[in-house]
């Protein structure tokens, strides 16, 4: 049995008295200076909500119904998690959307608060499914439930 990657079994850090894994929390910096585009589309939700479902919709909705411009690549390339970093592993989230064309559609779980500035000032979209929004409202106890059983 190959032993855990040390990378992902580092302990969970305090970002804004938020606590995130490292995989999240990594060089918090290049999350802070994100720079959006007027024209991004914000899918923020809590895990286990909906999130890749909604990014595939918003996806098929961008490619006028096309599904084989759909097919183009995997999900996570085509809809890259904002603070997601794997060092040596794949580039980051901010590397990935920074290399995009526009419109990018940008993928979060980070609350509100952590969001960067940049997203409020351009007025960014977020659509809205099943109670979500722009804070990440959802089915928590749902999500909860099966973060936990997942774990």
């Amino acid at each position: 049995m190959t032993p855990p990657d040390p990378y992902l079994r580092q302990d969970w850090q305090m970002v804004r008295g938020v606590p995130m894994v490292c995989a999240f929390s990594l060089d918090w910096g290049r999350i802070d200076t994100f720079q959006s585009r007027p024209d991004d589309i914000l899918i923020s939700t809590y895990p286990k909500s909906g999130t890749t479902w909604m990014c595939e919709i918003v996806d098929m909705i961008l490619h006028e119904g096309d599904a084989e411009k759909c097919k183009r690549d995997a999900i996570f390339n085509k809809v890259p998690m904002l603070e997601f970093a794997a060092p040596g592993k794949m580039p980051s989230g901010t590397e990935q959307l920074a290399s995009m064309p526009s419109p990018r559609v940008v993928k979060t779980h980070l609350p509100v608060n952590l969001l960067p500035k940049s997203f409020w000032d351009n007025k960014c979209k977020a659509p809205h499914h099943t109670g979500h929004n722009l804070a990440g409202a959802g089915r928590t106890r749902t999500a909860l439930v099966m973060i936990y059983f997942e774990q």
